[in-house]
């Protein structure tokens, strides 16, 4: 969890306001995937990390089978696939994944983070 915070720390340092993004294009999904449009996950998440002394609010925007992850100074392309409720976030720098399934509700996305060998839950919310 700290290397996590570390990493969105660190990315957002390097962030420029205003900057231009390059979304990531996806490879096309085989038969059995559906568009994450299908499956109602389009649309702005919130989810925040808390660890002993920090607090970080992610906001995750998915339209098509692309995503924008951001913190308040970091926007990262991701690849967003859908199989189901269940859901798939790679961010390819720094090597992440999320994956998580939405609830019945369809309110909230219910996950595991995984970064550099370390893995925690996250919850995001729709806005």
């Amino acid at each position: 969890m700290r290397r996590l915070l570390a990493t969105v720390i660190l990315l957002s340092a390097a962030a420029v306001p205003g900057q231009a993004l390059k979304v990531i294009p996806q490879a096309r999904p085989s038969a059995a995937r559906h568009s994450v449009r299908q499956q109602g996950f389009e649309g702005t998440w919130l989810a925040e990390i808390v660890t002993p002394g920090n607090h970080v609010r992610v906001v995750l925007r998915i339209f098509g089978q692309d995503a924008l992850l951001s913190d308040s100074a970091t926007v990262e392309a991701l690849q967003a696939t859908s199989d189901g409720t269940r859901l798939q976030l790679d961010l390819s720098d720094p090597p992440a994944t999320f994956e998580g399934e939405l609830q019945p509700e369809g309110s909230q996305i219910v996950g595991k983070w995984t970064q550099d060998g370390d893995d925690c839950w996250l919850v995001f919310r729709r806005a």
